[in-house]
């Protein structure tokens, strides 16, 4: 209710969504603004947004939950939860990002760029005001991000 296309409130809901994810008004789909936010937020459970935050915190760091020293102990044998290892990745992988994305900065990107074994591709969208959420929401979404996903995947169906 509060965030149909006629409501009062409607500026609001768009504010919030922007406060999560990054600034972009150019690329929100505000005819489906409501029928996403009756779904969203969804299919994240506390435990993965406390692990998001806890690997913020660390700055550079990707790896398993931390449960606390014993905790961690009980769970992993060890005060520290482990890395992951990225060594184990034996297929090519294609990161792709964008600018305005507050999720996911251009610095992570690369760092985690540097730690895969096999890169294929690091692909920057290139609309400078493009969001964590217009991967999937986006007006542009399918020339910007599926049309360019199905290319990866085509060339690794031509060439296998």
């Amino acid at each position: 209710m509060a965030c149909q296309r006629n409501a009062v409130t409607k500026n609001i809901c768009d504010n919030v969504l922007f406060l999560i994810a990054g600034n972009d008004t150019s690329q929100l789909n505000k005819t489906s603004l409501p029928m996403i936010l009756a779904h969203s937020p969804a299919g994240a459970s506390s435990k993965q947004l406390t692990h998001h935050a806890q690997l913020i915190r660390r700055d550079r760091w990707f790896g398993q939950y931390d449960y606390g020293a014993a905790g961690n102990i009980k769970k992993y044998g060890s005060p520290n939860p482990p890395k992951y290892d990225l060594s184990k990745i034996k297929v090519p992988i294609t990161l792709m990002y964008s600018a305005d994305d507050w999720l996911s900065s251009h610095e992570d990107v690369q760092a985690l760029a540097q730690d895969l074994p096999i890169i294929f591709e690091v692909v920057q969208v290139p609309v400078k005001p493009f969001n964590h959420l217009d991967f999937i929401w986006s007006v542009d979404a399918k020339v910007l991000v599926y049309d360019e996903s199905l290319r990866i995947l085509n060339y690794f169906n031509n060439n296998s």
